[in-house]
């Protein structure tokens, strides 16, 4: 670090190499910090959450911003509209799990009615699956 009893032209050095790095740094912890309370917001456990990702906000958001890029969800309303049970339950019992991993628990409370009724081989309410879905959608 450059002190101010350094020359003019090396001060400038200074501020024009570590000003936007520091500010690189500030924005990424703000844009994780905006994604973590919106997740509160919308009943993501963040305690629970941050004590399974050893309070590393950092990998939790890296772990939630791939959730939408992975093909579980789409595998799964496949599956129902095609009316393979067995597929469909494989789907949605990931899908469960991976939602309790990140500790958003009330996507997950929802997906466990349906994936209970797919369990035992019948297709789920549509009220049931309909307060996933809305749920599932509004979170990504």
């Amino acid at each position: 670090m450059k002190t101010a009893t350094l020359g003019r032209r090396e001060l400038l050095v200074w501020q024009s190499f570590a000003l936007p790095d520091i500010l690189v740094v500030v924005k990424r912890r703000l844009c994780r910090m905006n994604k973590l309370s919106e997740l509160a917001n919308r009943g993501v456990n963040l305690e629970e959450a941050m004590d399974r990702f050893m309070n590393n906000e950092q990998m939790y958001v890296k772990y939630i911003m791939q959730l939408p890029k992975d093909n579980t969800y789409t595998v799964l309303v496949q599956s129902l509209n095609e009316q393979n049970i067995q597929e469909a339950f494989e789907a949605a019992h990931r899908l469960k799990g991976i939602t309790a991993n990140l500790a958003m628990w009330k996507i997950n409370e929802k997906l466990k009615l349906v994936v209970d009724n797919l369990k035992k081989g019948i297709m789920p309410e549509e009220t049931q699956w309909l307060a996933f879905d809305t749920e599932y959608q509004e979170m990504m």
